[in-house]
């Protein structure tokens, strides 16, 4: 059984289909930046017709159909450019190879268009399914928004100058820290102990039997002191 076809431009595709289809192809024809709303829709009203006159049946022929006008407005349109007085010699060759990219397209989606169409056209098939509902999307929030509505992390805070100018280091403490037992012991003599280390004649004689080298070192020293003691009566005097 076939389906005998109508007055209608688009006597096999449903509503939905046509208007699908004129829409997609409304926003993917190419547009002059010269045009006005009324080319515009002029445009819009010549891919319908172009559509029309290669009389898809089903969905799929509608997609050639829609793919063919498509390439035929957009190679023009880069002929137009090519055309462009004062355009570089690469961007008019460029266009131009574009151009003739989309020709052997346009001829490839031909081609295919009527292949289709030279088998007899079978009955839709009814889809007896329930579409779903759309869901509501939520409203669009910018970037700076999220991250300005997230908690900053705790910082801390670092030590002012005043509070490390009233805090010295303690040298007193740390002297005191760094005695040894010997040093600790030096400093707790008694009167008693320093005088029993105070030397005597009887022990300095004793030590220069010991150290002879100490005892003239010591004795150069005594004679030293003894001119500089004479020097300065003579100045003096």
């Amino acid at each position: 059984m076939t389906h005998q076809p109508s007055q209608h431009p688009f006597p096999y595709l449903s509503q939905a289909t046509m208007t699908a289809t004129l829409r997609r192809v409304a926003g993917a024809l190419p547009q002059d930046p010269d045009a006005t709303p009324e080319d515009r829709a002029i445009d819009i009203k010549a891919a319908a017709a172009a559509i029309a006159a290669l009389r898809p049946r089903d969905p799929m022929e509608a997609t050639l159909a829609a793919r063919i006008v498509v390439m035929q407005a957009m190679h023009m349109a880069c002929f137009r450019r090519a055309n462009q007085p004062g355009l570089p010699e690469t961007l008019r060759i460029r266009n131009i190879n574009q151009g003739a990219m989309l020709c052997r397209m346009e001829d490839a989606a031909d081609r295919a268009l009527r292949q289709r169409q030279a088998h007899p056209i079978a009955a839709p098939a009814a889809i007896d399914v329930d579409l779903p509902e759309p869901h509501p999307q939520a409203p669009y929030v910018a970037p700076q928004a999220v991250a300005a509505r997230k908690p900053s992390p705790p910082v801390a805070a670092a030590p002012s100058r005043q509070t490390v100018a009233q805090t010295p280091p303690t040298t007193e403490a740390t002297a005191t820290d760094t005695q040894t037992p010997d040093t600790q012991a030096a400093a707790t003599q008694t009167p008693e102990t320093q005088a029993s280390e105070t030397q005597t004649p009887e022990k300095s004689a004793a030590l220069a039997d010991a150290h002879p080298e100490t005892a003239t070192a010591a004795q150069l020293r005594a004679e030293l002191a003894a001119r500089t003691a004479a020097g300065v009566s003579k100045l003096a005097a």
